[in-house]
């Protein structure tokens, strides 16, 4: 199983460091927009640093978007095209519907989770 996650800040980053103590860490890629802190955060855990949202999703299974909401149409506007069919695209942005997901990406299956 492969993930994605864009976005490793205080929510993205608890959530993937959590997963990388369960799944196998090299199977997970990470990035973010500030490119040190991904690098950092990809050090820290054993996952994969990459330096592109498009390079992080390609041939994950599951993708997490771990930005902040303002930022979710530039994020989609880099990967809607790269999304398969096959891939489960997962959102912690807050107040932000599946409808309006959708519209962004409409080839993408979402999950929306909202983490405490």
């Amino acid at each position: 199983m492969k993930i994605a996650c864009i976005g490793t800040g205080a929510m993205g980053g608890a959530i993937m460091r959590a997963v990388c103590k369960k799944y196998n860490a090299g199977d997970i890629t990470v990035t973010d927009k500030n490119s040190e802190m991904g690098k950092k955060f990809a050090e820290e855990t054993g996952a994969v640093f990459a330096g592109s949202n498009e390079d992080a999703i390609k041939g994950a299974d599951y993708i997490f978007i771990a930005v902040k909401p303002q930022f979710l149409k530039d994020v989609f506007d880099e990967i809607k095209d790269k999304i398969t069919g096959k891939q489960v695209v997962i959102s912690m942005a807050a107040g932000v519907k599946i409808e309006k997901l959708e519209s962004f990406a409409p080839k993408a299956r979402f999950i929306r989770m909202m983490p405490n």
